[in-house]
């Protein structure tokens, strides 16, 4: 994880002068980079990397309840590892604001679990007997629908820096699933975040790529691509 923040921070710092290349005095050169148009409609698909904390916490929860329950013994622990799948749709009043709404679906890296039964020994020397052993998984979910808000603080000419703000709703899904003892399914209904102080921009055709820091119910580390669409002149 410390490889890939590093990787994104430096990619954040390598942005900025690139655009400080273009403004003058602070302010930027908007006569001689801009288009005389903006593209009204953003679409964009996102993969991105953890999430916010206190998922995690509630998903040890549940784990924690189902090996008491069943007696289960871990076979591969968790790791507080999470993929995120997302996309989004933004309306663009000018080059700066952009409202509209991201979804995202998170799955957890999960347990691996067992139960042994066992038969007790008849006699003071005998041992303990195996009758059978079934494995199971334990997994988390979440889905994601937040209406957001974006603001585009620095254009430059080749990548453009922005921060975005977003609160909804998030599904939590936990499921345990045992071979001798079918499913266990707990749904949760939660407030859902993000909020991503910055953001990069790359190009400046119809087809970008952008990656982001951030924190909440999408994802901490994410990168994607988007598409413009919907040309107006300023």
């Amino acid at each position: 994880m410390n490889k890939i923040l590093l990787t994104l921070s430096f990619l954040t710092i390598l942005a900025c002068p690139l655009a400080a290349q273009d403004t003058e005095n602070g302010h930027i050169n908007r006569f001689k980079y801009h288009r005389s148009f903006f593209q009204r409609h953003e679409f964009g698909l996102t993969a991105g990397l953890f999430t916010r904390v206190d998922r995690f916490d509630r998903f040890e929860d549940y784990a924690r309840d189902q090996q008491a329950r069943y007696l289960l013994d871990k076979d591969r622990f968790f790791n507080r590892f999470s993929f995120t799948l997302g996309g989004h749709y933004l309306y663009h009043f000018n080059d700066r604001i952009a409202v509209g709404a991201l979804v995202s679906w998170t799955m957890t890296d999960g347990f691996s679990v067992t139960h042994s039964e066992y038969e007790a020994p008849t006699t003071p020397q005998g041992n303990w007997r195996l009758l059978e052993t079934w494995r199971g998984s334990i997994n988390g979910n979440y889905f994601s629908v937040m209406p957001t808000v974006k603001y585009t603080w620095l254009i430059g000419k080749h990548i453009t820096l922005y921060s975005k703000a977003g609160i909804g709703g998030d599904i939590e899904w936990f499921r345990f699933d045992g071979a001798r003892v079918g499913a266990h399914d707990k749904v949760n209904f939660r407030l859902g975040f993000q909020v991503t102080p910055i953001g990069i921009n790359f190009g400046k055709g119809p087809v970008r790529f952008f990656s982001e820091i951030g924190y909440g119910s999408a994802a901490v580390l994410t990168a994607g691509v988007s598409c413009y669409l919907g040309k107006v002149k300023r």
